[in-house]
Formats: C-alpha cells, structure tokens, sequence
C-alpha cells in the first residue's frame, strides 16, 4: 500500500505532517487510513472509555472546505465523523497539503454534532492569523455541515458508500 503525507499548516506558521495509508485517489475524493487522538473533551461522550488513539479513514475533497475523518474503536465500531474546516488541498509529491482554518466539527453516529475549538478560530481571528475571506469561508462551511447533519444528509453518498463497501472488503482491525 502507498503511504502518503497530509501536510496541515495551522496558522501562523505551525506545520504538522500526517502519515497515511492510500485508500483510494480519484476525482470525487481522496481516501487515507490513519490515526488520530481525541480531544479530550470527547473522549468520555464519544467513546465511553479512556482509549486516545482510533483508526480514522480520512476523506479529502478536491475543491471542499473541510474534510471528513470516519472514526473507529478498536473493535471496528463507527463512534463518529470528525470535520476539520481547511482550505481545499493541493497536492504534493506523495500527498497533499491544506490548511487549517481551527473550526471542527464531531458528529455522532446518530446525528447529534458538537462544535469545537470555536475559542481557536476567535483567537486566530483576533490575531488576524486568517483574514476576512478566510473566516467568513470558513463559518459558511460549518453552517454548510450542521445543515447537512439537520437535514440527515451527512455523510455525504460517497463517504457512506466507501464505508459500506470498506465494511465488507477490508479487515479494518
């Protein structure tokens, strides 16, 4: 499998490398396999355990302002979508590079969502680390998601189909 690099510049001048699994590369999206930590703030309400670390398939959408990690236990079991509002990625050689406009999103399973890291993106504002457009993108990206999520169209066809037919195809675990 091709290892890949998901480079996020957090502003001002933080950069954090990624190192991914290639899942699939095609126009509507980009699919990677990784891990993440969980914020503390969600690890008790989303996991219902102290576990830090969960498989994430990551979906990156060419010209979208946020993408979408899927996230697992590690019994196989969805316990949410994690947003990021970014800015489209570029590619890069043996990945691709974005960068993080601080406003996520978790939303679980059932379609109940939390807002986070809202005091980051005030304080990137307030240092003018993001600027107008920026911003102003970014909050319409979020009000983009929740409106999705309220009008149960999140995740999107091509995220539920790639995860129905991962479930059946791939041993995650």
């Amino acid at each position: 499998m091709e290892r890949i690099i998901v480079s996020y510049k957090r502003p001002p001048n933080r950069i954090v490398n990624y190192h991914h699994i290639l899942l699939y590369d095609g126009n509507e999206a980009i699919v990677s396999a990784g891990t993440m930590k969980l914020p503390d703030s969600l690890l008790m309400e989303a996991t219902k355990s102290l576990k830090r670390h969960y498989l994430v398939l990551w979906f990156n959408f060419p010209l979208a302002w946020h993408d979408i990690g899927a996230v697992y236990d590690g019994q196989g079991e969805l316990r949410g979508y994690y947003c990021d509002i970014i800015t489209p990625i570029r590619r890069i050689p043996k990945g691709f590079r974005t960068t993080d406009l601080f406003l996520d999103l978790w939303v679980f399973p059932g379609g109940r969502y939390v807002i986070l890291d809202q005091d980051e993106f005030e304080e990137a504002i307030k240092r003018k680390w993001i600027g107008n457009r920026w911003e102003k993108r970014a909050k319409m990206e979020l009000r983009s998601l929740i409106a999705q999520i309220e009008q149960k169209r999140f995740p999107p066809p091509f995220v539920r189909g790639f995860l129905e037919k991962a479930s059946k195809n791939f041993k995650l675990f």
